[in-house]
Parts: structure tokens; sequence; C-alpha cells
């Protein structure tokens, strides 16, 4: 379902050059010299004022570019190049010689659901972070075995086909329905149309998520962010214990009902002992 509907400048030839990555056939982006070192530490963008020829590379955007600093030099990586935006390319990789493609893409998504598996008991979190697991633009939350993604970066939509298939393969029978949240403010500043769609299973909304030791319905259409904000996760369970006893009012996002649940307990609790 369609909410908004922007200009984007992605032609079909810009579309199959991305989709077709060859490393040696790859555009180079030049940077200026005092921005490599900053890339050499981990940067994970390059700003549209830090490139030195962007015209060249506007007529294949957006393309995957190899990264080269003002002067020569090692390569510096790989990256997404954007003609439209401020942060005009996003690092995804610092071998040249990586093909970025479906095998890429279950290399790292599997790094990330692996991470998030050893640290949560229950299956409500966000699985991919964009940069944060070296798969820029791309967020994926899981909620139980329903799955949102959001892409936030021009040239991820031409993508999404074999994103999909990836995640379905990647999670198998963990995954009953996969959920497009592209309606992100982020998608208005890479000039990309706003959309919303099941794109596997169906489900009506609300969903039960578990956190915290409590139950909450989200709305995975119209909810915050992808449906819940898994980000406020240590904030709610901070406020649980500097809440008990007092009055809590609060607009959205789980943390009145985190914080209301140790009173409810204990509520409950004394009821029983006075029946007893």
């Amino acid at each position: 379902m369609n909410m908004e509907q922007l200009g984007t400048r992605t032609s079909a030839s810009a579309s199959s050059f991305l989709l077709k990555d060859v490393p040696a056939k790859r555009p180079h982006l030049r940077v200026k010299a005092s921005v490599a070192s900053h890339l050499q530490r981990g940067r994970p963008w390059i700003f549209r004022s830090d490139v030195l020829n962007g015209g060249e590379l506007d007529v294949h955007a957006p393309c995957f570019v190899e990264i080269a600093a003002e002067g020569g030099g090692d390569s510096l990586g790989v990256a997404l190049y954007n003609a439209d935006s401020t942060v005009a390319a996003r690092v995804f990789c610092r071998d040249r010689f990586q093909r970025i493609d479906a095998g890429f893409l279950a290399l790292q998504l599997r790094r990330a659901a692996d991470l998030r598996r050893r640290h949560f008991t229950h299956p409500f979190y966000r699985v991919c972070n964009g940069e944060g697991d070296d798969l820029p633009g791309i967020v994926l939350d899981r909620y139980g075995p329903h799955f949102v993604l959001q892409l936030n970066a021009a040239g991820l939509d031409d993508f999404l086909p074999v994103l999909q298939s990836v995640i379905e393969d990647v999670f198998e029978a963990e995954l009953t329905t996969l959920l497009l949240r592209n309606d992100s403010p982020l998608r208005r500043l890479e000039k990309l149309p706003l959309t919303k769609s099941f794109l596997s299973g169906y489900r009506d909304t609300p969903v039960e998520v578990f956190e915290n030791g409590s139950t909450f319905l989200v709305d995975l259409l119209e909810g915050d962010r992808t449906g819940w904000n898994f980000q406020q996760r240590p904030t709610r369970e901070m406020l649980a214990p500097l809440c008990r006893r007092r009055s809590v009012l609060g607009q959205q996002g789980g943390e009145k009902e985190t914080a209301a649940a140790p009173q409810e307990q204990a509520l409950r609790q004394s009821k029983r002992e006075r029946r007893s």
C-alpha cells in the first residue's frame, strides 16, 4: 500500500549496473586526502563535500564504487554512491575485491542474527542496525515470527527481491511474516518514495511483544519506527524500579506500561495475600 509517491532518479540502466556488481568494473570515487584517515579508522559515510568527482559518478548513480584518496594510495573500500543525498556514499566493506551480492548480504545478516541470539532470550529485537552491522541503510526488526524491513538509502530498493530471498533463507522456519516499512522520514532525504506492504505472509496487527517481563501489543503497520522502538529497551528497564509507588504519565513507547508493571504485580500479590 503506497503512502506517498516522491520522485526518484533511479534509471533502468543504473539499476542493472547496481545489481550486477563486478569489482573490476566499479567506478572510482575520489575523496579528499584529509578524509582518507577517517575512512581507515572506520567512518561509514562519505559526505558530498568530500567527493572530488561527483559529476562523473552521477550518471551511474546509485552504484557501487571503489573509494580512492586524492593523490593515490591503497583502496579505501567499497561504497554505495548516491547522487541525491548529503551522505554521498555509504561504506559496505573494506575489501575492494568483495562482490556485493546475495552471498555477501546473507553472510552479514547471519552474523548480525547470531550476535542477537546470543544476547536476547526472547525473539524480540533489532536484527540488523544498518552501519552497525556493516549493512548501511538496512534495518530489520524481529517480533517473534514477524519481521519488519526498512531500507533507508538510495539504491537499496533495487535489492529488495534479493534481500527478501536472503532474509527468508536465513530465518527459514522462524519467519511467517515479512513486512516492508519504507515510510521512514530518512527516505525523504534520499528522494525515495514512502511505501508500506506485506512481502510475505499476512497477519492482522497488533502483535505481542515480550520485554522486561511485560507483554505489549504493537501495531507493526502504524506503530513508531517499525512498530516498536527497541532502542529504548534499556531506558524502559531502568525506569521500572525508579517509578515504584509513584504516579507515571507517558505518551507512547511502553515506558509508562513498564513503569506500572511492578505496581500491578504487587497489587495482585497483595490481593492474593488478603484472600488467603
